[in-house]
């Protein structure tokens, strides 16, 4: 169960990434590259990506060569929403933008279940946590621990900055994509745009790596069993289904509200209990102090 669940999460997540860039390609292209192939199709662009740039970075077999691109694309995100911020700061009394915030300040509509699928869609990434575990320098807890708050935690104050930058900028005709509710005719947003599809592509192969070992366990086969021809066939898929959505919105709504729920919060409860039910049996059975029940059951024949 828990495999099938990770083989579906993670392919949507690279679906996402392969429509995202698919959106950041062809909008940045048709201003800086206009006669460039990147700028007239959609689909030849993902391919054309896709096998240059996606294809042998998924020939990796583990997350540590994958750090060096990871900061790059962390840079270039920066990058991006530095400009972002410049923009509604710079302009905030032409858009309204503290008007808007303000007059939205208390949001209750369904719409919200929306924004909350998107939160949990962005930040699932716990389908890597026991290979982020395994290759840490110095494996402890602590330090685990300590590693995943600072990524979490400006991952949220990134995510949520942008999103409400976007949101003062455009209100309700704000898209899922934020940046692609911006004119095409800005060389700054051009530029923006073709940064978050080099850092879109460098986090495609994170996603990748858990699907591809997902699969395999699937049908009882070891993590690079058949590992080109897995590959190639993993990527063809999702680049198929990357190119037939169009809004990364609905992608990340359906992963959110139904699997990343599963993996954050279901699954960790129901192995907390499996892997205490001997424990607590054990304790049960010979009447350990320090089970409650038992000092429950210890309290009840006193009385």
């Amino acid at each position: 169960t828990v495999d099938v669940v990770l083989f579906f999460h993670t392919l949507f997540s690279c679906v996402g990434y392969v429509t995202m860039i698919g959106d950041f390609c062809i909008k940045s292209a048709s201003g800086l590259m206009p006669d460039s192939i990147f700028a007239r199709r959609r689909e030849s662009s993902i391919l054309v990506i896709s096998f240059f740039a996606i294809f042998p970075l998924c020939l990796y077999k583990n997350l540590d060569p994958l750090k060096y691109t990871s900061v790059v694309g962390l840079a270039i995100t920066a990058v991006s929403c530095a400009y972002i911020f410049y923009d509604v700061i710079a302009n905030a009394e032409e858009y309204g933008a503290v008007e808007t915030l303000q007059s939205h300040f208390w949001y209750v509509q369904l719409d919200m279940f929306k924004t909350l699928a998107l939160f949990n869609g962005s930040f699932s990434a716990h389908y890597n946590a026991p290979t982020y575990y395994a290759e840490l320098k110095e494996k402890s807890f602590f330090n685990y621990m300590k590693v995943s708050f600072y990524a979490f935690g400006i991952a949220t104050l990134l995510f949520t900055a942008f999103g409400l930058a976007g949101f003062a900028r455009f209100g309700d005709e704000v898209l899922g994509n934020v940046l692609k509710s911006y004119s095409p005719d800005d060389p700054m947003i051009q530029l923006s745009w073709g940064c978050m599809m080099v850092s879109t592509v460098f986090n495609f192969p994170h996603a990748f790596q858990r699907m591809r070992s997902s699969f395999n366990a699937l049908l009882n086969k070891g993590p690079e069993d058949n590992f080109i021809f897995t590959t190639i066939l993993l990527l063809s898929v999702s680049v198929y289904m990357g190119v037939a959505f169009k809004d990364i919105a609905v992608i990340k709504m359906i992963k959110g509200a139904t699997l990343g729920v599963s993996i954050m919060f279901i699954f960790p409860a129901l192995f907390f209990i499996y892997l205490n039910e001997p424990i607590r049996f054990k304790r049960k059975c010979s009447g350990d102090i320090n089970d409650p029940m038992s000092q429950v059951r210890r309290r009840r024949r006193a009385k």
